[in-house]
């Protein structure tokens, strides 16, 4: 994606949106990036945070002595869109890696029960949670009050 696309960027409607934004440091040496990151942060953002995010990407690649910014596209329910955006910071001091999943809301509705769309809609933050081989990845979307529910990111499917 060029900056002038960046900029332009638009996105809205229904969409469920994870990111994950991984922190990472220089080794002790300082010669490369550790390959395991510092910190790891799991949050549902809106549409509208997601736009904001890919749109500051212009603004962070041109801030100057080392720091760049850039995305990677990808295929999701959404279509092509940014799922990855890469940023470092000047000097070369720390490095965030922030990764989005998008889903569908009414497709996750759809196939819902009543005790799920309540922390569909109150969800804050998720867990990776694996299941079956060949069924590939779930999320355990996790509300305020610590109401969890399960989802099957490869059938679109609650897991009970």
């Amino acid at each position: 994606m060029t900056r002038e696309e960046a900029r332009k960027f638009k996105f809205s409607g229904e969409w469920l949106i994870l990111r994950t934004l991984k922190t990472y440091t220089r080794t002790a040496s300082g010669r490369c990036w550790k390959s395991h990151p510092d910190s790891i942060t799991r949050e549902v953002i809106t549409p509208r945070e997601y736009e904001n995010y890919i749109t500051a990407v212009p603004f962070f690649a041109g801030w100057g002595d080392g720091a760049s910014c850039r995305t990677r596209e990808g295929y999701t329910q959404a279509g092509r869109v940014p799922v990855e955006v890469f940023t470092t910071g000047p000097w070369n001091c720390a490095r965030k890696v922030a990764t989005f999943e998008i889903f569908s809301l009414s497709d996750l509705r759809e196939h819902a029960g009543a005790r799920e769309r309540a922390v569909l809609d109150e969800a804050e933050t998720f867990e990776p949670f694996k299941v079956v081989p060949g069924h590939g990845l779930a999320w355990t979307l996790v509300t305020r009050d610590g109401r969890r529910a399960t989802f099957d990111e490869a059938f679109l499917r609650w897991i009970y």
